[in-house]
């Protein structure tokens, strides 16, 4: 039975042998019929690496673009009186939300059903949010190739 599979092998191998060796003699045959050069791999890889830098180069521009000129300010609600400091998510669909509405600030909890007043908070109760030590996500990188006060 071990015999029998290393023959098997053996012929699955030398068949994967031929087929590739067809597959890169291909390109050259067809060419040197048509008195055509050879594909040269470098340069097809050349060209897609660099086409794929200038889609992700314009990319990075076009986010710059709306950010600079005011697109993604106006869906965040820029100049509102309204701000959630924090969410904390408790279950599904379960949620203590700190909101800040002018001087105020407010303890909420959130339900599918309801939405109830926790607590009323005055502003020396709040304590300062300590700094995460995480790595920095997509918005922290796309934020540094955006200029200061601009959010």
């Amino acid at each position: 039975m071990d015999e029998r599979r290393i023959k098997i092998t053996g012929r699955r191998t030398v068949m994967a042998t031929l087929a590739w060796g067809l597959f890169r003699a291909l390109p050259a045959a067809a060419a040197a019929g048509k008195g055509v050069a050879p594909i040269d791999m470098t340069a097809t890889m050349l060209k897609t690496a660099g086409g794929l830098a200038l889609i992700i180069g314009l990319i990075l521009v076009a986010v710059w673009f709306l950010r600079r000129f005011g697109g993604a300010g106006n869906y965040r609600g820029a100049g509102s009186i309204i701000r959630t400091l924090d969410t904390k998510m408790l279950g599904p669909r379960k949620y203590v939300t700190l909101l800040e509405i002018g001087s105020r600030t407010l303890a909420l909890g959130v339900t599918e059903q309801s939405i109830s007043l926790l607590a009323e908070m005055a502003e020396g109760e709040i304590p300062a949010r300590e700094k995460a030590t995480a790595a920095p996500g997509f918005a922290d990188i796309l934020k540094k190739f955006t200029p200061k006060g601009k959010d």
